[in-house]
């Protein structure tokens, strides 16, 4: 359903733009995310239509490795840089 009512129209029209970003130095790795773009829009996958019951029911699971993190302290502390002279820190 989806090739045909939308994939191959968009896939149509990024094969179109990435021609015309093929015109300039500039533009090829444009152009060629455009070719990439291109083939996911004929099929997406890793999409699931779900209820709302159920994406709510996943939103309350938490994944295994995030019990290991205590919400209460910081994952990484950067220090600052030591103030030049003459200057003060806020």
């Amino acid at each position: 359903m989806w090739f045909l009512s939308a994939g191959v129209w968009l896939g149509i029209g990024h094969i179109i733009t990435a021609v015309g970003c093929f015109i300039t130095i500039i533009g090829i790795p444009f152009g060629l995310q455009h070719l990439k773009l291109a083939l996911l829009t004929l099929a997406p996958v890793g999409k699931t239509i779900v209820s709302k019951d159920d994406a709510d029911a996943a939103k309350r699971e938490v994944p295994d490795f995030m019990q290991h993190f205590d919400s209460e302290q910081p994952i990484a502390v950067v220090p600052r840089a030591p103030a030049a002279s003459g200057q003060v820190h806020t």
